[in-house]
């Protein structure tokens, strides 16, 4: 830890941060993978496309659990600024996309994407209640990323908690006999 604490300031900001965004986004994307987009594929997928997709998103659950177990690095609230613009930088990229499609000549664009192209078909602004998407999603990750932090803090407390009980256990099997908490007299 001291190596990083040696580090300039931007270093250790832009550390924090690539480490926040993923450890949120992998809680989020099977969330909307599974609630909004699988539905489609699942009954009209071909069996190659089901296969890789469904394969991707659990892979999100994997990482999920192997980073919570295998990790120590600490998330603090203050980062959520950094997640935010993220995700919202990513729904002005879904504008972009759409934008560009959308102004394709007729001969330039393809049959389903005579009226653009939207990244994911849930932000299609034709669609009833795509403007709920647009409001619920910077919303869901900062309530999933207050999450993520609650379980890393929690996790982090147990373990040092863990540490200290085993460290004490260990520096009391180390002392000779008749010394452990007491004079040392006998």
């Amino acid at each position: 830890m001291d190596a990083f604490l040696r580090q300039s300031r931007v270093t250790q900001w832009l550390t924090w941060n690539l480490y926040a965004m993923p450890a949120t986004y992998h809680w989020i994307v099977p969330i909307v993978f599974w609630s909004l987009l699988s539905g489609d594929l699942v009954k009209n997928g071909k069996a190659f496309d089901w296969f890789v997709n469904t394969q991707v998103h659990a892979m999100d659950c994997v990482f999920i659990i192997i980073e919570l177990f295998l990790n120590r690095i600490p998330l603090f609230y203050s980062q959520w600024p950094s997640v935010i613009l993220t995700a919202l930088s990513f729904l002005g990229y879904a504008f972009f996309q759409h934008a560009v499609y959308h102004d394709l000549s007729a001969a330039e664009r393809a049959g389903d994407y005579k009226d653009g192209w939207w990244v994911y078909s849930f932000l299609d602004t034709r669609k009833a209640g795509a403007a709920v998407y647009y409001i619920a999603l910077p919303i869901a990750f900062v309530v999933v990323f207050c999450l993520v932090v609650k379980v890393h803090t929690t996790r982090n407390r147990r373990r040092e908690s863990s540490s200290t009980r085993q460290g004490s256990e260990e520096k009391l099997m180390m002392e000779p006999v008749g010394t452990a908490g007491g004079s040392g007299d006998v």
